[in-house]
C-alpha cells in the first residue's frame, strides 16, 4: 500500500507539472511557435538519423538550410514591417483619442495636452485633424501643420502659432486674440466671424482666405498678404496694415480701410487708395505706391 501511496503522488505531481508547462506556453504566442518547431525539428532528426552518413544528403541539407534561413529573414523583415506599421496606426489612435477625450475641457490640462498630442500626430504624418471646440489658449504650436483641419469654435487665444500651415482649416468663429500668427500660412482658410483682435500675424499668409465678419480689430497685419480675401463686413478699427499687399480683395471697402490705424507702404487697389488718400491721408503716410508690372504681351 505504501507503494502504491508513493506512485498515485508521484503521478499527480507529474499531472501539476504538466499543466504549468502548458499554460507556460500558451500564454505567449512566440513560446507557442518555437515549440511547435522543436518538435517538428526533432520529428524529422529522428525520421533522417539513417541519412545523416551519406554526404550528398548532408549537401542537400545545406543547401536548403540556406535556402530557409534566407526565408527566414524576408519573412521576419516583413513581417516586423507590419508590426511596426500596425503599432504606429494604435499610436496615432491613440492620440487621437485622447485630444477627443479633452474636447470642451477649459484648462491649462486640456491644452497643454491637446497641442502635445497634435506635434506628435504631426510627427505621425497626420495633418488634417478634428480639432473643433477645443480649448488650446496658450498653446505652443509653432511650426504645427494643421491643414485642412476643423477648428470651429476653437479657442487659440494667446497661442503661438509662428509659422503654423493653417491653410484651408476650418476656423469658423474660432477665437485667436492676441494670438502670435507671424509668418503663418492661412491660405483659402475659413475665417468666417473669427476673433482676432490684437493679433500679432506680421508677414503672415491670407490668400483667398474668408475673413467675412471676422475681428480684426487691434491687431498687427505688417507685411501680410491679403491676396483674394474676402473681407465683407470685417473689422478693421484700429488694425495696422502697414506693407500688407491689400490688392485684389474681396468686399474690402475704403469705408473700412479708414478705420485701421496704419496703412503705410500697403499695396492697394487704385480705387481705394484714392478714397483714402482723400478722407485721411495721415494713413497712408510714408505710403510710396509701387508700380504694378504689366502684363506680358
Amino acid at each position: 500500500m505504501p507503494g502504491k501511496s508513493h506512485q498515485t503522488f508521484g503521478m499527480i505531481n507529474m499531472k501539476k507539472t504538466f499543466h504549468k508547462v502548458k499554460n507556460y506556453l500558451l500564454e505567449s504566442e512566440l513560446r507557442i511557435s518555437i515549440f511547435a518547431l522543436l518538435v517538428v525539428f526533432l520529428v524529422i532528426v529522428l525520421i533522417s538519423l539513417q541519412y545523416y552518413g551519406d554526404p550528398e544528403f548532408l549537401e542537400g541539407i545545406l543547401v536548403e538550410a540556406h535556402g530557409m534561413i534566407l526565408d527566414l529573414v524576408i519573412i521576419g523583415v516583413f513581417i516586423l514591417w507590419l508590426n511596426l506599421l500596425r503599432d504606429k496606426k494604435e499610436r496615432l489612435r491613440r492620440y487621437q483619442e485622447e485630444i477627443d477625450d479633452y474636447r470642451e475641457w477649459t484648462s491649462d490640462e486640456a491644452s497643454h495636452r491637446i497641442a502635445g498630442n497634435i506635434k506628435r500626430l504631426n510627427k505621425g504624418g497626420i495633418t488634417n485633424l478634428f480639432l473643433s471646440l477645443c480649448y488650446m489658449r496658450k498653446a505652443d504650436l509653432r511650426n504645427a501643420n494643421l491643414a485642412h483641419s476643423s477648428m470651429h469654435q476653437v479657442d487659440l487665444g494667446e497661442s503661438k502659432l509662428r509659422e503654423t500651415n493653417l491653410s484651408h482649416a476650418n476656423l469658423d468663429t474660432a477665437f485667436l486674440g492676441k494670438s502670435d500668427l507671424r509668418n503663418a500660412v492661412l491660405d483659402n482658410a475659413n475665417l468666417t466671424r473669427a476673433r482676432l483682435h490684437y493679433a500679432k500675424a506680421h508677414g503672415a499668409s491670407f490668400k483667398n482666405t474668408n475673413l467675412s465678419k471676422a475681428d480684426m480689430s487691434g491687431g498687427s497685419f505688417r507685411s501680410a498678404d491679403f491676396k483674394g480675401a474676402d473681407f465683407q463686413k470685417t473689422k478693421l478699427v484700429g488694425a495696422d496694415f502697414s506693407g500688407a499687399d491689400l490688392r485684389d480683395t474681396k468686399n474690402l471697402a475704403a469705408e473700412s480701410l479708414l478705420e485701421a490705424s496704419h496703412l503705410g507702404y500697403a499695396l492697394l487697389d487704385k480705387n481705394i487708395e484714392d478714397v483714402i488718400r482723400e478722407q485721411k491721408p495721415n494713413l497712408l503716410k510714408g505710403y510710396h505706391p509701387k508700380k504694378q508690372a504689366e502684363p506680358a504681351h
